[in-house]
């Protein structure tokens, strides 16, 4: 640009930097950011939010610390006294993403830590950074991707706190707790499931209508310890609505359940609701049409 006598000031290379940053090469965002220092250019909250964003979507090494790096160059700059750089929700944000796409054992301890962080600074008069649902939601996936024995506790605990900070969680917020209690396992695991599964079902003046993963996460809880009835009960429940309607996996995990329950009529009733998938797939559900799974 310079031999064209077009000298770039600061949007110019944010435009640049925001560009890369979108497209994941966070080596040529780096190369501009340095670039600009050295021809005495500042970075403004837009570079650097760009910056973080990067490394957010980046595999390289080292990239989720370069992304914490950063938000503690603008929290430090912040308070010097630059008011324009004080991070927002969305910077925090891109930080919880890059640590949520990282292989990191302790991310959600890490997460956790950065949220109890923003907490803090909330309360301290910060209103840019206040949590929001979807802020608390990026922790509760990273809880129920890392499957840890108490992660439905845990993600239990954190809807609590979510209402207790006046933050409303939304129908994601209640979907992650059941998967988080399935991952979790056990009879306690599929019972709390389906206690957050009714309490949905019941939430309909807030459009909190359960997806069908949300029902497949629980009866597939209830199948992997052998409760084949438990079950059967939710698929009916689905059956009986208007509101979400099973698919092929639902009727294949209910058939597993039943393979595992060791009950004698089990047979019987798994041959039963076979015949009832061909019935509706042969009423029009094509997405029921039984497969190898079905019959094995």
């Amino acid at each position: 640009m310079e031999k064209y006598n077009v000298v770039p000031n600061v949007f110019t290379y944010t435009s640049i930097i925001s560009a890369y940053a979108k497209g994941g090469d966070v080596s040529k965002a780096e190369f501009f950011v340095d670039e600009m220092r050295k021809k005495g250019v500042k970075p403004n909250f837009y570079t650097y939010s760009s910056l973080i964003s990067a490394y957010a979507k980046s595999n390289v090494k080292d990239s989720v610390t370069k992304a914490e790096s950063i938000l503690d160059e603008m929290e430090l700059l912040y308070e010097a006294g630059d008011n324009s750089m004080q991070p927002s929700v969305v910077s925090f944000s891109s930080v919880l993403d890059a640590y949520y796409r990282s292989n990191d054992r302790d991310l959600v301890s890490k997460m956790e830590k950065l949220v109890k962080r923003m907490e803090s600074l909330y309360d301290e008069g910060s209103a840019r950074v206040k949590p929001t649902t979807a802020i608390y939601n990026q922790l509760l996936s990273a809880l129920v991707r890392k499957g840890y024995p108490d992660c439905g506790e845990k993600a239990t605990e954190w809807i609590k706190h979510m209402v207790q900070r006046d933050v409303e969680p939304d129908a994601r917020s209640y979907k992650s707790v059941i998967l988080a209690h399935m991952k979790s396992g056990g009879k306690v695991g599929a019972k709390r499931g389906e206690d957050v599964l009714q309490e949905m079902e019941t939430m309909n003046s807030k459009g909190f209508i359960p997806d069908v993963m949300c029902y497949n996460a629980v009866i597939r809880a209830y199948a992997r310890i052998g409760d084949g009835e438990k079950a059967f009960q939710i698929l009916r429940r689905m059956l009986e609505s208007s509101r979400t309607q099973p698919n092929k996996i639902t009727f294949n995990t209910v058939l597993d359940a039943f393979a595992k329950s060791g009950q004698k009529v089990a047979g019987e009733k798994a041959e039963n609701l076979l015949n009832k998938m061909y019935s509706l797939y042969e009423d029009g559900a094509k997405q029921l049409e039984p497969d190898v799974v079905s019959y094995r």
